[in-house]
C-alpha cells in the first residue's frame, strides 16, 4: 500500500513540475520576472532564492505554482515594471497561460513514446473479446516448431 501511495505521489510531482515548468520557462522566455516557483501549497517549508527566483516546497503536496510579478493586477510596483505579466501584450499572456497545457502534452508524448521504445516498438491491439495473446516465442520450442508467432490468439487448446 505504501508502494501505491508513493508512485501516486510520484506521478503528481512529475505532472505538477512539467506544467508549472511550462508556465517557468515561457515566462522567462517572454521576458516576465518569476517570483515564486513552488510544489505543493502553502505554507513553505523550505525556499532558495536563486537569481530572482525562490524556489519552494511547500507543506501540502497537492499542485504547484508559479508567481509572476504583475499577477495581481492592484499592485503598482508591478504596474510600474516593464518585466511585469500585466504589461506584456496579450499574445504573450495568453502564451504563458497555455506553455502549461503544452508542457502536459509534450509530457504525455514522450512517456507514450518511452512505453512504445520499451516495447521495442511492437503495440498489443486490445480485443473486444477476452482472449490470449501469444507475447514471445522461443527459438527451438514446440510452440516454434509448430508454427506459433507473436501476436497469435489462443482460441482453444
Amino acid at each position: 500500500m505504501i508502494i501505491v501511495i508513493l508512485a501516486v505521489l510520484l506521478s503528481i510531482l512529475v505532472l505538477v513540475i512539467s506544467h508549472e515548468l511550462g508556465h517557468f520557462i515561457a515566462a522567462k522566455r517572454f521576458g516576465v520576472r518569476v517570483e515564486e516557483f513552488g510544489f505543493g501549497l502553502p505554507p513553505r517549508l523550505f525556499g532558495k532564492k536563486v537569481g530572482e527566483t525562490i524556489f519552494s516546497l511547500n507543506l501540502l503536496p497537492i499542485g504547484g505554482f508559479v508567481r509572476l510579478l504583475g499577477e495581481d493586477e492592484v499592485d503598482e510596483r508591478a504596474r510600474k515594471a516593464k518585466d511585469s505579466f500585466v504589461n506584456k501584450s496579450v499574445g504573450r499572456r495568453m502564451g504563458i497561460v497555455v506553455a502549461g497545457v503544452q508542457m502536459n502534452l509534450l509530457l504525455s508524448w514522450i512517456l507514450f513514446y518511452a512505453v512504445l521504445f520499451q516495447q521495442n516498438f511492437r503495440i498489443i491491439y486490445p480485443t473486444l473479446e477476452p482472449t490470449v495473446m501469444v507475447a514471445q516465442v522461443e527459438n527451438n520450442s514446440p510452440a516454434k516448431q509448430a508454427g506459433i508467432k507473436e501476436g497469435d490468439r489462443i482460441l482453444a487448446i
